[in-house]
């Protein structure tokens, strides 16, 4: 199962899981509009909070949120959920937009599974998780949601027709 040569640190351990990776379509022009720190922190905390909620009510933790990105982790067994959560996170984002003022407009997701390694890094034990599977997942691209093929392979049946191939890197997106 793992591709670790040596033992780690007791406060790290391997994992399968889903990750998520969540971002704000033109962030960078939105936040210029709002044109002041307190609107642009409450933009941010606004959005945090719709991720959270999905996240956490579909079973997934939020690891971390990098200025317009969330990142969060299922259990491998999860895909469902935490496509569902991401589902449920972009029909609501434009309302939310709304609700602030903001100009609708979308977020870019991306979903992969596989082996990570999870736990408090450093000297504070910050929760992180590190590993091939968290590089994947910050290297893709795409509009809409993306998932790689390895989580493409782990939906049932009749949970695929909406995802279409794409690219030559393998992926597949619900726009």
């Amino acid at each position: 199962m793992s591709s670790i040569s040596r033992e780690l640190p007791s406060h790290l351990s391997v994992k399968n899981a889903v990750l998520v990776h969540i971002d704000v379509l033109n962030a960078t022009q939105i936040i210029a509009k709002i044109d002041d720190l307190v609107g642009t922190v409450c933009f941010l905390d606004g959005y945090y909070s719709l991720c959270s909620k999905h996240i956490t009510a579909h079973g997934g933790e939020v690891i971390k949120y990098i200025g317009d990105g969330c990142l969060a982790m299922f259990d491998e067994a999860e895909i469902i959920e935490a496509i569902d959560a991401v589902c449920a996170i972009r029909s609501e984002f434009a309302e939310f937009c709304d609700s602030v003022a903001v100009t609708p407009t979308d977020v870019r997701v991306s979903v992969h599974t596989g082996e990570i390694i999870v736990g408090g890094f450093g000297p504070e034990g910050y929760k992180d998780i590190l590993g091939n599977t968290a590089n994947i997942l910050f290297s893709m691209r795409g509009r809409g949601i993306t998932i790689t093929e390895q989580v493409y392979r782990k939906l049932p049946s009749d949970k695929r027709s909406p995802w279409k191939k794409q690219g030559g890197h393998v992926v597949y997106v619900m726009k």
